[in-house]
């Protein structure tokens, strides 16, 4: 997070700032980071088609000839 001095109250008759504050701001780049819980979601999501493509794969697979 980021401090940045924001204007809060803007006078339209001079043109110019009335009150500033400084506002807690995040950058835009952890806004677009997943949540834990939206990481975990596709965290097992990926984990389960992998382990679905593992398993028919072994099945479809011709058994090995042991000569």
């Amino acid at each position: 997070m980021a401090r940045v001095l924001t204007c809060v109250t803007w006078n339209e008759t001079a043109q110019q700032c009335d009150v500033e504050a400084w506002v807690e701001q995040t950058s835009p780049w952890l806004e677009a980071m997943p949540t834990v819980e939206q990481a975990n979601t596709v965290g097992a999501a990926i984990f389960v088609s992998l382990l679905t493509l593992a398993v028919i794969k072994s099945l479809t697979q011709p058994p090995r000839d042991n000569e």
